[in-house]
Order: structure tokens, then C-alpha cells, then sequence
């Protein structure tokens, strides 16, 4: 019989995260929201900045992660997060998001170079994120 639950790291450049007993995760990929079980077929994909759902059997947890590569590993049973940052729930600053969503807000409302586009549309992105997370979705 097949284990209905896998292993999931998150790992950074600064720390690593190991839940166990892992039904489902829910992210987005850059090529959109993507659903995980236990014994998925080997994977690897970029994920977008993006909230990260992680479903227990008795709860879930809610997680913000930067861009990065996900590999599933149906041989372990196993999903590799592999980005840049990752933020619990509880250490999101949400006043904080929303001030900066207001400020990525306010340059992309006004004339800028595609530099400031750019770097405003990830300050953004990265903004509503936490404050989705924070909000529980």
C-alpha cells in the first residue's frame, strides 16, 4: 500500500525547513497554481513568488516564498522547495507589507524606467503575498 503523506524541504540560502507527514502543498509555478499529493511524478519546475499551502492531515500551514526550483522526487516521496526566502505566517510584518505595497503601488502609478518597473512589480508581488499569507489566504 502507498503512503498517502510525503516529506517536503524548503530550503534557502539561510536555513533549511523539514515538514514531515505531509498530505498536499498548493503553490504557483511560472506556469501556474500547481496541486502536490504523495507519490507525484518526478517534477521540476520555477516557482513564482508565491503563498505556499501546506496541508497536514489535522491543519494547515501557511508559508511566503520567493522565486526558485521545485523538484519532486517520487523515489523518496519527497518535494524539494529550493528559493530564495521563505516567511512563516507568524513572522510576517503585515503593516509593513502594506506599506510597501502602497509604495510599489505609487511608482508604478507614475512615469519610471522599466528598471523601476521591474523591481516595483516584485516589490508588489512579494508585498501581496505576505499579506496573504498573514490573512490566511
Amino acid at each position: 500500500m502507498m503512503n498517502n503523506t510525503f516529506l517536503l524541504n524548503i530550503i534557502t540560502p539561510d536555513k533549511s525547513l523539514i515538514y514531515k507527514d505531509v498530505v498536499c502543498i498548493i503553490l504557483n509555478t511560472t506556469s501556474g497554481q500547481i496541486s502536490l499529493l504523495a507519490n507525484h511524478i518526478d517534477k521540476i519546475s520555477n516557482i513564482d513568488i508565491t503563498p505556499l499551502t501546506i496541508r497536514f492531515t489535522d491543519h494547515e500551514e501557511y508559508l511566503a516564498l520567493s522565486s526558485g526550483v521545485m523538484e519532486v522526487d517520487n523515489k523518496n516521496n519527497t518535494i524539494n522547495l529550493i528559493v530564495d526566502t521563505v516567511e512563516r505566517k507568524e513572522d510576517i510584518d503585515l503593516a509593513r507589507a502594506k506599506k510597501k505595497k502602497i509604495e510599489a503601488e505609487e511608482i508604478l502609478s507614475k512615469p519610471h524606467s522599466n528598471k523601476d518597473a521591474i523591481k516595483a512589480e516584485k516589490w508588489l508581488k512579494k508585498s501581496l503575498t505576505r499579506i496573504k499569507v498573514k490573512e490566511e489566504l
